[in-house]
Order: C-alpha cells, then structure tokens, then sequence
C-alpha cells in the first residue's frame, strides 16, 4: 500500500512538472509571438 502511494506520489510530481514545462513553452510561445509584431 505505501509503495503504491509512493508511486503515485512520483507520478503526480512529474505530471505538475510536465504541466509546469507546458505552461512556460506556451507563455514563451505567445511572448514571442507579440515581440514579433
């Protein structure tokens, strides 16, 4: 039970990671679209 809750501990790290890098690359992506203008 406890290496279970572990692992979902781990994944739920990576996803808010994952989502965190997905969030940053969409802000750049917008941030240069507006530079270029």
């Amino acid at each position: 039970m406890s290496s279970q809750y572990k692992h979902f501990d781990q994944f739920m790290i990576n996803y808010m990671y994952i989502k965190d890098l997905l969030n940053m690359s969409v802000f750049t992506e917008r941030t240069l679209v507006l530079l270029r203008w």
